[in-house]
């Protein structure tokens, strides 16, 4: 009896370290897709006060891997993003790394979100940016949130040099092991897979209305931006590698 309520102890005490007790924020991951002509993408985590109190938080940034087809390496191009807490609207947050804001003891609609707005500026490409979330007196007290935000699915003008139009096919999608890359198109061209923070992890020629297996089992998983360059024009899709 004495080692069953010894492991019942262990087993609480392991639950209460992972349990968050003040506050939470939810999901924990937010994704969207629209088209890069799009004006701004809209989308929010929401918090709880678990605590009864105000508390006094802080959110940082921990990464931001802008990927604009039309920028350089992972710079922002011509993006920007904007970020609102229960506080404050920071307009523009590109270049802000932290800010502090008080969490409301019972928060309402116009004070419980976490906002994230990006503004792709007709420029397509691939932007995770990641914020953690803790209480300022209890840092342990964190929550991770991740935007997850494609600006893709361009009109193409016909012979409007590096137009983006159309997505190039991709099947599986999400993939574990292998995935087929299929160009319906007449004409050859460029293939090339990026990773989330711009690395180039493949480059390779693909013929017209032809397809190309690509094995990813040891790649890891993440999302990867697929590109296909031909004659002046770029068909991009996303790519899920999922283990």
């Amino acid at each position: 009896m004495k080692y069953v309520k010894l492991l019942f102890f262990f087993v609480a005490m392991a639950f209460q370290v992972d349990a968050q007790t003040l506050f939470s924020l939810s999901p924990q991951t937010v994704t969207t897709e629209k088209p890069a002509d799009f004006f701004t993408m809209y989308s929010y985590a929401t918090f709880e006060n678990l605590s009864g109190t105000d508390l006094n938080m802080r959110w940082v940034i921990t990464m931001a891997t802008p990927q604009p087809l039309n920028g350089h390496g992972i710079e922002w191009g011509e993006w920007s993003i904007t970020l609102q807490d229960p506080s404050n609207w920071h307009n523009p947050a590109t270049d802000l790394d932290s800010a502090d804001f008080v969490l409301p003891a019972i928060p309402d609609e116009s004070n419980d979100k976490f906002i994230m707005q990006f503004y792709p500026a007709n420029e397509p490409g691939h932007l995770i940016v990641k914020y953690k979330v803790f209480v300022i007196d209890n840092p342990s007290e964190s929550v991770e949130v991740t935007f997850d935000y494609t600006a893709s699915v361009v009109s193409a003008t016909e012979g409007e040099e590096g137009a983006v139009s159309e997505k190039i096919k991709l099947s599986p999608n999400p993939a574990s092991t292998q995935v087929t890359v299929h160009n319906q198109y007449n004409q050859p061209g460029t293939l090339t897979v990026t990773d989330s923070a711009g690395r180039t992890i493949l480059t390779q020629s693909l013929g017209g209305s032809s397809s190309a297996s690509i094995h990813v089992a040891t790649w890891p998983t993440g999302t990867y931006l697929v590109q296909f360059k031909s004659e002046g024009k770029i068909h991009v899709s996303r790519l899920v590698v999922a283990h």
